[in-house]
C-alpha cells in the first residue's frame, strides 16, 4: 500500500495499491487492507476515466493514462470502464489519442507548441 498525505486536499488518507491476489490469496489480501486501516476500496469507473478527460478538455490541457492491466494485472482498469473510455473516445475527432513515446517525440519536434491546449499537426 502506497500512502498519500494531503491534509488540504483529503481529510484522512488515500492508499493506492495493487489489484489484490485472488483465489485463496483474496481473504489473506484483504485481511491485511483492514490491518492497514483501509476502510474503503474504490476502483475507476468508465464514467471517472470520461470525467477526466472532459476536465482535461475543459482547461485545455495534455492528458496521460497509464494502462498496466485492463480487465485484469498489477493496477488494473475493469473492461468494461476502458471500452467506455474508448467509446468516448472515438465520439471526440479533437482528441488525438497516441502512444506515450508517439506523444513525446511530437512535443520534441513541435516545442514552440508545448504550452498550447491542442496539437495543431497531427502526426501522420
Amino acid at each position: 500500500m502506497f500512502w498519500i498525505e494531503a491534509p488540504s486536499l483529503l481529510p484522512g488518507r488515500l492508499g493506492i495499491a495493487a489489484r489484490p491476489r485472488a483465489g485463496d490469496w483474496l481473504e489473506d489480501e484483504i485481511n491485511g487492507w483492514r490491518s492497514a486501516s483501509v476502510d474503503m476500496v474504490v476502483t475507476v469507473s468508465g464514467s471517472d476515466l470520461i470525467a477526466f478527460v472532459k476536465n482535461v478538455q475543459a482547461v485545455g490541457g495534455m492528458g496521460v493514462f497509464q494502462f498496466h492491466g485492463i480487465g485484469g494485472e498489477y493496477l488494473s482498469v475493469p473492461a468494461s470502464a476502458h471500452l467506455e473510455l474508448l467509446n468516448y473516445l472515438q465520439t471526440q475527432p479533437d482528441i488525438w489519442v497516441g502512444t506515450f513515446g508517439d506523444i513525446l517525440t511530437y512535443r520534441a519536434k513541435y516545442p514552440a507548441e508545448r504550452n498550447t491546449a491542442t496539437f495543431d499537426q497531427k502526426p501522420n
